[in-house]
């Protein structure tokens, strides 16, 4: 059997579905073809997101689709004493829906399904190995055979797209590798069940840190429920056994085997491992092909209709003659660098469960009480079709997710992707027909863009949700693409014309004309600084140094946890001091510790690497965590600290100094935009596993006493818009450094270094110049 057809998808899991469904909703020539001969109706994806919700609201009925589906307000965490230590605030909303919601996953296939059954351009064949991918250049022609009658199908299509899974037969025959992030050994135990017992309520979503067998304890959609246990290398057979997990469950939560159904019960191992390209030639993959991840982020499936969507935009576009083949060069770089974070974020939630020391549990829950937990936020896009990402420099709020919220258009009301439908939407608090030239709404209207003005006398901002969002970001109008991402934004009418010409070149690979170019990127600092490492102990400590012909002196500086890191701040006082920044071992990305380390501990290594290092006296600067570190450090070798500079430190501080930690996207500050989402994930995982190792010294009580003895003078330094430590820790620094000196930063955040530069880098000069010099002199 010949089909010819424009795009072939491999694999008919949530992804290929999406996939499928949007193409085929468009009327393009669709061939599906999948290995198993029917749907696997069974669960296995629990969750999703509110972004995906909305990705529902185009690719099947959403009624349909999330039947039976819960919102979940909390995600719990309980330690190894089975008291709760960390409760996730989920209450909010995203894109229109909930944040998260329980979801029994066959509804969600059933109703994509049947939305592909409605696409007569679409054929779907079940049973259908594929067994060869091929791409000549102006086809790939893809092949597979029935398992019921042998046939071969033989599929020729424009481009042909991997959405079948982690084993994927695509990736291979295009020569795609995967990279792995982390090896697992462990295995794991997951039984579904459903509740039988109508007294049985169904439970919200908890990870119980018991040690050695941690377990997830939570919701498959209403009246359903799921027990996932860590499995233990001299675990019995019988552990694996229905029984056992019947007896599991009833030991765990109360809930006798009489009340619930045994549904699915499986084994498994967790895999992270990320692709290192996602096209070759006409031939894409997606989804578990590309990426894959544990489930302590819940977004393994999400991520696969988010590649989904993001393709078949694209797709659309090129097949139908509006944009360049270009257009899909960015789809693999744009998906693997908002995928990557998510990866990481939860290898970072993994690893709280996989503890077996009772030592280090207890470490680890404390951790988690202590209200300095970073939870993994959700990435925006760094990277890809986005208004500036050509000239490396994304425009404000490009890659950021868009709002929806209720509307009313004349008669009709509801959210606004029902009202509009899929596609491109420029919304705009002012009219904008007449901002823009007759080219640029020729444009609008073959893209099919949906104009959304805001008023009385057009679209009726119900809930205000959009009025807020353009309040809050300080826009008049936004352009969001088809998968909800923002393409770019206009701050004032002006930049109306600009945005549209930014999509026209993105859309043709072409540059921007002048008049609409965007800002040249903000470069990276540390330019000037040369990397070594020093011996300390049984560790090699990596450090950074800069300095200019004619030192008035040397500055030592110690990171917070994110590790060695540069700053514009160092930039400038390495114009006019010796600046070596040292990180201790276990920081930022090094992993070269395998046991718990106290803040006087690493003080006592940082203090015989600047033995190394430096000769003669020194300024400390330290940074967060550092700020204990450098007090220990000055503990140890008073007579050669000249000062110590705390920025933003988290020693000394009571709890009450602390802030909660905020939830949802990081927000990126203009003066470090190469902090991208996927950065800062980054750096909360290293965060994460280095405070399980090395518990934060907020007290530091015996070195500074030796602080005070020798008169070592202190600076303290915090910014008025810090996201982790509040104003009132002034009054603490006081109280235990009276002879110290504090000053507020306004408008600085937690980095003061990068976020109020110049500031930062008047009070240390003013304080090395007056208080270190006359100290040092009556010393």
């Amino acid at each position: 059997m010949d089909i010819n057809v424009d795009v072939a998808i491999v694999g008919y899991g949530p992804g290929g579905a999406v996939l499928a469904s949007l193409l085929g909703q468009r009327g393009h020539r669709v061939a599906v073809l999948e290995k198993f001969p029917a749907p696997y109706n069974l669960p296995r994806m629990s969750t999703l997101d509110g972004e995906i919700a909305r990705v529902l609201q185009h690719a099947a009925d959403p009624a349909e689709a999330l039947k039976d589906s819960l919102p979940q307000a909390t995600g719990s965490i309980y330690g190894a004493d089975g008291k709760p230590a960390l409760v996730d605030d989920w209450s909010r909303t995203v894109c229109g829906h909930p944040l998260h919601l329980s979801l029994h996953q066959p509804n969600i296939e059933t109703a994509m399904h049947a939305r592909v059954d409605d696409c007569p351009s679409v054929q779907v064949h079940w049973g259908a190995p594929v067994t060869g991918v091929e791409d000549l250049g102006d086809r790939v022609v893809v092949t597979a055979a029935r398992d019921a009658d042998g046939e071969q199908i033989r599929v020729n299509a424009r481009y042909a797209v991997g959405m079948d899974g982690g084993s994927s037969f695509v990736r291979q025959a295009v020569g795609i590798s995967m990279d792995v992030i982390h090896r697992h050994d462990d295995e794991w135990l997951l039984t579904d069940f459903d509740i039988i017992d109508p007294e049985v309520p169904t439970p919200s979503t908890e990870i119980h840190l018991d040690c050695p067998r941690a377990y997830y304890w939570g919701p498959n959609g209403d009246r359903r429920c799921r027990i996932d246990m860590r499995l233990l290398p001299d675990d019995p057979a019988e552990v694996r056994t229905q029984e056992h997990a019947l007896g599991f469950l009833h030991d765990k939560t109360g809930i006798g085997p009489q009340s619930v159904r045994v549904t699915r019960h499986v084994t498994y191992r967790f895999r992270s491992e990320i692709a290192d390209r996602m096209r070759v030639g006409n031939v894409f993959i997606g989804g578990d092909a590309a990426h894959l991840m544990t489930p302590g982020m819940a977004q393994g499936s999400c991520s696969a209709m988010r590649d989904a969507i993001n393709l078949a935009w694209r797709l659309d576009l090129v097949l139908d003659g509006r944009a360049s083949d270009s257009v899909l060069d960015s789809y693999g770089p744009e998906r693997l660098a908002h995928v990557a974070p998510l990866i990481q974020g939860s290898l970072a939630t993994w690893a709280l469960t996989a503890e077996s020391d009772p030592d280090k549990a207890a470490a680890r829950d404390a951790f988690l009480r202590s209200g300095e937990v970073p939870l993994p936020p959700m990435p925006t896009l760094t990277t890809g079709f986005l208004q500036g990402a050509a000239e490396g420099s994304p425009a404000p709020g490009a890659g950021s997710l868009s709002p929806q919220g209720r509307v009313r258009v004349g008669e009709r009301g509801g959210l606004l992707d029902d009202l509009v439908g899929f596609g491109f939407q420029l919304v705009s608090r002012v009219p904008v027909a007449e901002l823009l030239t007759p080219a640029h709404t020729d444009l609008l209207e073959r893209l099919g863009v949906h104009v959304v003005v805001l008023g009385p006398d057009h679209v009726e901002d119900v809930d205000g949700t959009y009025r807020g969002f353009l309040d809050e970001n300080g826009l008049v109008a936004y352009l969001s693409r088809p998968d909800f991402y923002l393409f770019g934004t206009a701050v004032t009418v002006e930049d109306l014309p600009a945005l549209v010409d930014a999509l026209a070149a993105a859309l043709t690979g072409t540059e921007l004309p002048a008049s609409s170019a965007t800002r040249p990127p903000v470069p990276r600092p540390g330019a000037a600084f040369t990397r070594a490492t020093v011996p300390a102990a049984e560790f090699t400590l990596h450090y950074a140094e800069a300095a200019p012909t004619a030192a008035l002196g040397t500055i030592v500086s110690l990171p917070g946890s994110a590790g060695l890191e540069m700053s514009t701040a160092k930039d400038r006082l390495a114009e006019r001091y010796r600046v070596v920044e040292i990180n201790p071992p276990g920081w930022g990305d090094q992993t070269d510790v395998s046991r718990p380390m106290s803040q006087s501990e690493i003080g006592a290594l940082l203090a015989e690497a600047v033995a190394h290092l430096v000769d003669g006296p020194f300024v400390l600067l330290a940074t967060s965590m550092g700020g204990a570190n450098a007090l220990h450090l000055a503990a140890r070798i008073p007579d050669r600290v000249q000062g110590i500079i705390l920025e933003a430190s988290m020693a000394p501080s009571r709890p009450e100094d602390l802030r909660s930690l905020p939830t949802g996207a990081p927000v990126i500050h203009p003066n470090k935009p190469w902090a991208t989402p996927g950065y800062v994930t980054h750096q909360m995982a290293n965060r994460m596993r280095m405070i399980q190792q090395t518990p934060p010294d907020t007290d530091a009580t015996e070195a500074i006493a030796v602080v005070r003895e020798r008169g070592i003078p202190v600076l303290g330094l915090l910014g008025t818009d810090d996201e982790i430590m509040k104003p009132s820790q002034e009054e603490t620094f006081r109280t235990v450094l009276p002879d110290g000196e504090f000053r507020l930063i306004p408008g600085g955040w937690h980095d003061l270094q990068n976020t109020t530069p110049e500031e930062f880098v008047d009070l240390v000069e003013t304080f090395v110049t007056d208080r270190v010099g006359s100290a040092t002199g009556n010393r």
